[in-house]
């Protein structure tokens, strides 16, 4: 028997009729809208959907069944928040990682710069490539290209060491043991 790879996709119903939403149910759509459409259901709908190919393609890079360039071309490259008043948008490169602060993350830009997001590490993580940024704990997740090393001591504890800018700061953050795999499979260790 010959298996032909499947293209990633999702079904979304899109009708004038929501009598037949209990029959759609049997094909597992993201989402069923009827007719008048509200743009922000819309929005809200395909940015489900967006988030669930991605994911899907994520884990699929992760085994070898899909090019990186195709999960990296879903992933957020800029990243909003607010300082006082003042808004601002910085493109990921400059984000060396986010840690957590209680429901809410910081992000900790390469210049020393920190400040507080409206969004939580989970969400942060859903919407990042995360060919480049790493969750390493319940607490952190950072930006692979500025992981100086890696390092682990005799009880099998792991810690990434990162490093921005001339390298004259490292800052150690310990790699909790239930990500120390993924870590290393994305790390291309193993």
């Amino acid at each position: 028997m010959y298996f032909v790879p499947l293209p990633n996709f999702v079904l979304i119903f899109f009708t004038s009729y929501d009598k037949f939403a209990l029959e759609a149910i049997r094909y597992n759509p993201i989402g069923y809208l009827t007719k008048p459409l509200g743009v922000e259901e819309f929005q809200q709908t395909v940015q489900h959907a967006l988030l669930n190919i991605h994911h899907t393609a994520t884990n699929k890079h992760l085994y070898g069944q899909v090019p990186p360039t195709f999960v990296d071309s879903l992933s957020t490259s800029t990243v909003k928040f607010s300082i006082g008043s003042k808004k601002y948008s910085t493109p990921t490169e400059n984000i060396l990682y986010f840690p957590a602060s209680g429901s809410y993350a910081k992000v900790t830009l390469t210049d020393g710069v920190v400040a507080i997001l409206t969004k939580t590490l989970k969400k942060l993580e859903r919407e990042l490539n995360l060919n480049t940024f790493i969750r390493i704990s319940r607490e952190h997740l950072v930006n692979t290209t500025y992981i100086q090393a890696v390092s682990d001591d005799q009880d099998g504890n792991y810690t990434i060491v990162l490093a921005a800018g001339d390298y004259s700061t490292q800052m150690k953050i310990p790699i909790d043991s239930v990500y120390v795999d993924s870590m290393q499979l994305l790390m291309g260790d193993g």
